[in-house]
C-alpha cells in the first residue's frame, strides 16, 4: 500500500480516491509496516508479554475501530479485511505461543546480554 496505491481499488474493489485519500492510504500502509516490524522484533525477544499485549489489541481494538468505519462506507472492503485479519493473526500468535513451553525460541537476531566489562556473557552465566 505504500508503493502501489492502486491495490485498494484492484484487490479490494473500493471506490477511486477523492481528494487526499491516496495520502491517507499511504500513511496506513506505513503504519502497518512499522507495527509489523515492531511485532516481529517483539516476538523474537521471546517475551510472552509482548504476544499477550498484541493479541488483546488485535482481537478487541482493531475490530472495534475498523468495523464502524467500514459500515460508514470508509473503504469498506479494505477495512473489513484488516478487521478480520487482525484478530485471526492475533489468535494464531497466541496459539503458537501456547504450544511453546518457554514462550518461543530465541533466535540469532536477539543480541546476547552484555556483562559489566562490555563483553558477552559466556553460556550458562547470568
Amino acid at each position: 500500500m505504500i508503493i502501489w496505491l492502486g491495490v485498494v481499488q484492484t484487490v479490494f474493489k473500493d471506490e477511486a480516491f477523492l481528494g487526499k485519500e491516496a495520502a491517507l492510504i499511504r500513511v496506513l500502509g506505513m503504519a502497518v509496516a512499522v507495527i509489523g516490524w515492531l511485532y516481529l522484533f517483539g516476538g523474537l525477544s521471546g517475551d510472552r508479554r509482548i504476544v499477550a499485549a498484541t493479541v488483546s489489541e488485535r482481537v478487541v481494538l482493531v475490530p472495534l475501530v475498523l468495523v464502524p468505519l467500514a459500515i460508514a462506507g470508509v473503504f469498506p472492503h479494505l477495512l473489513v479485511a484488516f478487521a478480520v485479519l487482525g484478530p485471526v493473526i492475533g489468535i494464531g500468535a497466541w496459539l503458537l505461543l501456547s504450544r511453546s513451553p518457554s514462550g518461543g525460541p530465541r533466535t540469532s537476531l536477539v543480541l546476547p546480554r552484555q556483562n559489566e566489562t562490555g563483553g558477552a556473557n559466556p553460556a550458562g552465566s547470568a
